[in-house]
Formats: structure tokens, sequence, C-alpha cells
């Protein structure tokens, strides 16, 4: 069965609105559970991520599809891995900002994200159970 654009574009946002999904599914409940994404506004940040990732690999998949094209696979795997690529990213970069603890100071509780726990930092630390970020 051959595909036609549509169908191609079609199976391409099925796909990657389960990508999503699955994304979605890692930084909700295991990095930013609960109340913890409103209070880092990683929300707004993270759904324009997987806005774009998911409209514009299938959009291009639209775009580049045609099956008289020699070298569609080539197109289509590029198309593939640069959306890939892009969704690690944004992925990585939602991952070090999480926030690891939250500590009570004076009269209110502050979040510490793991960015701004360095190595040298973590160095210093005496109790053996924090010496080691959470996920």
């Amino acid at each position: 069965m051959k595909l036609n654009r549509y169908q191609a574009f079609a199976t391409h946002l099925m796909g990657s609105i389960l990508v999503a999904l699955c994304s979605s599914a890692l930084v909700f409940l295991v990095w930013y559970p609960g109340k913890l994404a409103a209070a880092s506004g990683v929300t707004d940040i993270f759904l324009m991520l997987l806005a774009i990732d998911v409209i514009v690999g299938p959009v291009i998949t639209l775009i580049v599809f045609n099956t008289a094209k020699k070298e569609l696979r080539r197109h289509l795997a590029i198309v593939l891995a640069l959306q890939l690529t892009a969704l690690v990213y944004g992925m990585h970069a939602v991952f070090i900002a999480r926030p690891v603890y939250a500590v009570f100071s004076v009269d209110r509780f502050e979040l510490v994200f793991a960015n701004d726990l360095t190595d040298e930092k973590l160095q210093k630390v005496t109790d053996s159970r924090f010496k080691k970020l959470p996920l």
C-alpha cells in the first residue's frame, strides 16, 4: 500500500502526538509532579516546545512527501532526525531545570532547581542523602 502525502502527514502527526503524550507524562508525572509545574513555570514553555515539535515535523512531511522522489526515504529520515533532535534538546533543558528540593526559608518555601546546584556546591554537602540530585 502506497501512502499519499496526506496519509503520510496523518501518520507522522499521530506518531508525533504519541511521543508528545509520553514526554508529557515524563515531565508532569516524574520531573514536575503536582503543583511543581505551576510553581516553576515550566508548563507554558513545555507546551510551546511540544506544539512546535508536533506541528512542524508533520507539516514538513506534508511539504516534502512525493512518491516520485528517488530520495524520499532520506528526506523523511532527515525530517525525523531534526524533529527528534529538537525534542531531545528541549527535554534536556526541561530536565536540567527541574526542581529538586523545596526548602523552607524564613517565612516561605522556595524551590531549588537542579541547574542551581553545581558539582562544587554538592561536594560541600555533609549529609550523604543529599550528595546526589533526585530525579
